[in-house]
């Protein structure tokens, strides 16, 4: 098959998906992380702030020096102030990922439609291939199918004719109902020839 500018895009396509979504992953096992750290960091300062509620108690029975009374307030504040920064940063994180999942989908889209150019352009490199090694064949066959018609209808429906007969003999079945290949072994196959000949 020949390599055209289309089956070019699309192998580019495909790269930037592929590349997409192993971006979109890693960014899915950052913002796991991050929430794991909001988790942990959430129950400190939870504990920090009950420990805290009952300092003047604690400081009463002495359980409680203002040494370690500063140091719960220091940490605290630390733990409050990363906390409060990791939250952000999940924030952000997953505003990032949107990005790349929306990315992600607009190189679908496009590749959604390099295909349907791609599939055409194979279609007439084909169709081509075809004619050129039986064209005298196809036309006997032409003239075999209006001769057996008895009709003036000047062959309008001869191209449906021949697909027809061509198809259930290329795919089996018969003429009423050949044994196509699934769109999604299509696009599979569409997928090899464009890999094959980039």
């Amino acid at each position: 098959m020949e390599t055209t500018d289309s089956s070019k895009e699309y192998s580019h396509q495909k790269l930037k998906i592929d590349d997409l979504s192993e971006s979109i992953q890693l960014k899915a096992s950052e913002i796991n992380q991050l929430e794991q750290s909001v988790l942990s960091k959430r129950q400190r300062v939870e504990e920090i702030i009950k420990r805290l509620s009952t300092a003047d108690k604690d400081m009463a029975k002495g359980t409680l020096s203002t040494d370690e009374y500063l140091a719960l307030k220091k940490e605290f504040y630390d733990k409050e102030s990363t906390l409060k920064a990791l939250i952000d940063a999940v924030t952000v994180q997953k505003s990032a990922r949107d990005l790349l999942i929306n990315d992600r989908s607009l190189a679908q889209s496009i590749l959604s439609q390099l295909r349907i150019l791609v599939s055409n352009e194979i279609s007439e490199q084909k169709i081509n291939e075809i004619a050129e090694k039986a064209p005298g064949e196809i036309l006997s066959l032409a003239h075999a199918l209006l001769a057996a018609k008895h009709t003036a209808d000047n062959g309008h429906d001869i191209y449906k004719d021949i697909g027809v007969l061509l198809c259930s003999k290329v795919f089996g079945g018969d003429k009423f109902k050949a044994n196509l290949p699934i769109i999604y072994e299509a696009k599979n196959k569409i997928d090899q020839l464009i890999t094959e000949s980039a």
